[in-house]
């Protein structure tokens, strides 16, 4: 594949190592325990982490609180010459932080390139791996202690993207959805599971029929009162200009407990209907949150609905009937 001429500028511009510049290497650390091939299901990427490394609920978050290290995951199709625009939107967030940030091109086996982006985040140091070819791109984002550099290098260079497998997102969050043919999947990553019946990543909300889910673990307990429960599904709308007082409803008949709200507002000049729904699990709560241009809403609004009714978690499962289309 042909880098895309601004990825090629970038990264000539910047011409720094990729990793721990003049610095001395730390000592080495005491021999570590083998590291064992991890593949979430419906994933497109491999890696090797040590056993200590667990995966956090419903997230593409491995960490290990004693090592310091934790991992994110991304896992997304994209459109052939758009990964610049995503390598420089990574720099410039770690810019805010470590305007030293260092980044190299890198080709990852047959097919396959990427580039590697080093900085730090306080005390820490923060390696970013994106890889791509053919559409799928998968990123690796791992925080830790410069005493463990040595364990994080090794996990990155068990990294594979196999871009011929199907990303089945549904499974690598661990539930279960009924999902519409017409939406596809732009990304899965510990962020959030983003649908859309747009070829692209218009950001929400949009006219085109849009849906984003993400996984809210509690802090501390489990809110007791609509009041905040509706607080943590709000946070999902913040900065859009919401029309009227709207409020939550019991979602009754759901495969969770929860609650949805129905909402509208008007975007760039475009009437929108906006929903939202919270559904309580174990450790957490699942918060929806869809958008259609009003003229779609009669279509739509009953299939955001289904998919909030039927969202629920499963230990395990295989769902051929929603993969990423290409």
């Amino acid at each position: 594949m042909t880098r895309a001429p601004v990825l090629v500028a970038l990264l000539t511009a910047l011409a720094l190592p990729a990793c721990g510049g003049s610095q001395p290497a730390p000592e080495a650390p005491p021999a570590a325990e083998p590291l064992r091939a991890v593949r979430p299901p419906g994933s497109r990427l491999t890696l090797s982490l040590p056993p200590s490394m667990r995966r956090v609920r419903h997230t593409l978050r491995y960490e290990d609180a004693d090592l310091g290290v934790a991992l994110q995951l991304s896992d997304a199709t994209v459109p052939p010459g758009t990964e610049a625009e995503i390598v420089e939107a990574d720099l410039a967030r770690m810019r805010l932080r470590d305007p030293d940030v260092r980044a190299r091109s890198i080709t990852w086996g047959e097919g396959v390139e990427g580039v590697e982006v080093t900085g730090r985040v306080g005390e820490a140091e923060l390696r970013i791996l994106t890889l791509w070819s053919d559409g799928a791109l998968g990123r690796i984002l791992i925080r830790h202690p410069v005493s463990e550099r040595r364990r994080v290098a090794a996990i990155l260079d068990s990294v594979r993207l196999d871009p011929s497998a199907e990303l089945d997102p549904i499974a690598v969050l661990g539930i279960r959805m009924q999902v519409p043919a017409e939406l596809s999947t732009l990304l899965v990553s510990n962020e959030e599971l983003v649908l859309r019946t747009a070829p692209r990543a218009v950001p929400f909300p949009s006219a085109d029929a849009s849906i984003d889910i993400v996984y809210a673990p509690f802090v501390g307990a489990r809110p007791e009162s609509t009041e905040a429960r509706g607080r943590m599904l709000g946070a999902r709308f913040a900065g859009v200009p919401i029309e009227g007082e709207p409020r939550a409803t019991p979602l009754s008949g759901g495969a969770l407990p929860g609650y949805q709200i129905a909402m509208t507002a008007t975007v760039e000049g475009a009437p929108l209907l906006l929903y939202g729904a919270y559904l309580e699990t174990e450790g957490g709560a699942f918060l929806l949150r869809a958008s259609v241009r009003e003229g779609d809403a009669e279509r739509w609004a009953p299939r955001f609905e289904a998919m909030a009714r039927s969202l629920r978690p499963a230990t395990a499962m295989q769902n051929a009937s929603h993969v990423t289309r290409r």
